[in-house]
């Protein structure tokens, strides 16, 4: 598979290309055709904004499908990048309102090429010489610092609210922390990783185990390593109106004793065993090593944190877990959102 990134430091745009064997030069030719002459199809964006027109109202058909819709959004504090989309948005897209923005895009920043698969080194080489490494030399514009200023939600005493239109009987809540962003702390991500996944568990345990209070809770983490202060913590369950405070109670003191005492070994196992098994299995494959490779060029210390991926999981600890948890997410209060449905329940 070969993959060719471009863009400045704020995004990467990504295609991706299949090759095995003599089919190398040819997909490395096709790739950067795309790159330099793409082909602006007007049918593509008018049949995408026809699609999406068509599906905008099930965003609003369930309490997940309403909570999904709203996240980004309030996750990085309103900035209208990661904003939903509303109707008359998609209804006023062109197809040359998308060739004005993405071409721009194609024809500035440098071009990082990664080839994994059935090939040699001396064989990448002479392709790459031939295709990208022939187009005329790129540089990185500046990234405006506005661009890079994006903040994760403030803390709320009260949870920010949305409706949905379908069951009655059903409503989400989720709630985050903030923690941190930037390039640095690689292995206190890994170890709020593991936290999301013991809180995920605990949630399923005392919340539909217990309670019987909602289906399937989920908890993750994610910081970004482009924007300095953007990180988050978080926990969510679809669960019925009159128990989301149950919700919100049990999710915050499972993160404060997760904080306060390291897991039992029992549970620590649980918990990593799963993602030792997920990463030796996915290092398998090309598709792990074209996203692993991304960027090597751009950010060097990444080939490292590659390096050290399954010995830094392999290293932790309980307590590491802990230590992080208190340091990261439970230093400052959280913030909380809540989807209602918009009419109440037939009695």
């Amino acid at each position: 598979r070969v993959s060719i990134s471009f863009g400045g430091d704020e995004e990467a745009w990504v295609m991706h290309g299949t090759t095995d064997g003599p089919q190398l030069g040819d997909q490395l030719r096709l790739l950067t055709t795309k790159l330099v002459a793409p082909h602006w199809d007007p049918a593509l964006i008018q049949r995408y904004r026809a699609s999406a027109l068509e599906n905008y109202d099930l965003s609003f058909a369930s309490a997940t499908a309403r909570a999904s819709r709203e996240f980004s959004g309030l996750s990085h504090k309103g900035d209208l990048r990661w904003a939903p989309e509303e109707r008359d948005e998609i209804a006023r897209l062109t197809p040359d309102d998308f060739r004005h923005f993405f071409e721009p895009v194609l024809a500035d920043g440098p071009v990082e090429a990664v080839v994994v698969g059935d090939t040699t080194i001396e064989n990448a080489v002479a392709a790459m010489l031939k295709t990208v490494a022939a187009l005329p030399r790129r540089t990185a514009a500046p990234v405006p610092p506005a661009s890079l200023a994006v903040q994760p939600p403030v803390p709320n005493p009260v949870p920010a609210g949305f409706t949905h239109n379908g069951d009655p009987g059903q409503a989400f809540a989720m709630i985050g922390w903030s923690t941190f962003g930037g390039p640095g702390g690689i292995r206190e991500r890994r170890a709020l990783s593991l936290a999301a996944n013991m809180a995920q568990q605990r949630l399923f345990e005392r919340l539909r185990n217990t309670e019987g209070a909602t289906y399937t809770p989920t908890a993750g983490t994610n910081a970004s390593q482009d924007f300095p202060a953007w990180g988050i913590f978080y926990a969510g369950a679809e669960v019925r109106p009159e128990r989301t405070d149950l919700f919100f109670r049990t999710a915050r003191a499972i993160v404060a004793e997760m904080a306060a005492k390291p897991v039992t070994p029992d549970e620590f196992a649980r918990a990593i065993n799963p993602v030792l098994t997920g990463l030796e299995r996915a290092r398998r494959t090309n598709g792990y090593w074209l996203g692993a490779m991304q960027e090597w060029s751009r950010r060097p210390e990444r080939i490292e944190q590659v390096r050290n991926l399954v010995s830094d999981y392999k290293s932790m600890t309980a307590e590491e877990v802990r230590k992080d948890v208190a340091a990261f997410v439970t230093d400052a209060p959280d913030w909380s959102m809540l989807v209602l449905p918009a009419r109440a329940a037939a009695r």
